[in-house]
Order: C-alpha cells, then sequence, then structure tokens
C-alpha cells in the first residue's frame, strides 16, 4: 500500500511539472510577438451583420489611408454592458487588443482597474478633435478631462441644424 501511495504522488509531481513546463513554453511563445508588427488588433462588441459591414468599410478606409498597416478584425460578444472578461483576461495576459469598440458606459468601470490607457498623448495631436463632438459625448469616456477613450461617431450636429434650433 505505501510503494502505491508514493508512487501515485510521484506520478501527480511529474504530471504537474509536465503541465507547468507546457504553460511556461506557451507563454514564452506569446511573449516572442505572436502576431507580425503592422497588425491592428481590433476589438468590437457589435457582430451583428449590419454593424460588421459599416466597421469594415471604416477598417477598409483606414488601411488604404495607411497601406503599412493591416486591421484584424475580432468580433467579441460580451454578455452585456458591463461584461469586461475577455478583456481583463487579455489585459492580465499580455496581450490586449490595439482598439476595442466598447460601450461608452463601460470606460470609467474599464479604466479604474487599469484597463485601458491615458489617450492623451494621441488626442493631443488632433488640435480640436473634441470639438468634433457634443460636450457631453466628448466627456463621457474621459476621467478627470484624460481621455480614455474616444466616441465612435461623430456627435456633433451640423451648424445648419443648429440655427435652425
Amino acid at each position: 500500500m505505501r510503494y502505491n501511495r508514493h508512487y501515485t504522488f510521484a506520478r501527480l509531481c511529474v504530471g504537474l511539472l509536465a503541465l507547468f513546463l507546457l504553460a511556461t513554453a506557451l507563454s514564452a511563445c506569446s511573449l516572442m510577438g505572436g502576431r507580425p508588427s503592422n497588425e491592428v488588433v481590433y476589438w468590437t462588441t457589435a457582430t451583428d451583420p449590419t454593424t460588421t459591414k459599416a466597421q469594415q468599410a471604416v477598417i477598409d478606409a483606414f488601411e488604404k489611408e495607411n497601406p503599412d498597416l493591416h486591421v484584424k478584425m475580432v468580433g467579441m460578444p460580451s454578455q452585456g454592458t458591463g461584461d469586461s472578461t475577455s478583456l481583463i483576461t487579455a489585459v492580465r495576459g499580455g496581450s490586449p487588443p490595439d482598439a476595442y469598440m466598447i460601450d461608452r458606459f463601460t470606460v470609467s468601470q474599464q479604466a479604474s482597474i487599469g484597463l485601458l490607457q491615458d489617450l492623451s498623448s494621441f488626442t493631443n495631436k488632433e488640435p480640436g478633435l473634441a470639438q468634433n463632438y457634443l460636450p457631453f459625448a466628448w466627456a463621457r469616456p474621459s476621467i478627470r478631462a484624460i481621455p480614455m477613450a474616444c466616441p465612435w461617431r461623430r456627435m456633433r450636429a451640423p451648424s445648419t441644424i443648429t440655427r435652425i434650433f
């Protein structure tokens, strides 16, 4: 009986060691840069055909203006507003998307736990960018006036409409 316990324990240790080595090897592969340097990974939770087609048109225009870059759109259906499971896993695992279309109401939650980065260095390169949006639309994805996301749609009404009202 004693021999079987030691044998079972030894097999368990060897199995755990093998699992650890496999996990380490897989982690090393991800650190070696598993995707091309010119690839931009874009996650979206809007995966219906109409929205996907519209997003693809934006991606095509972006790639036309930036021929050295390739955007890979990845549909990330979620359980609903506030479900950050996939993003948390990707960020903590070291392989976050380059861009992610998220619900504007979840920005503060995701920023508060370190899932989003300060976009000031990018938005500051575009003088007047905030003026393309209604003040509430630009302020919503900002934390203490620091932009953590950009609104998806242009939210400024044409001047002809605002003159009527």
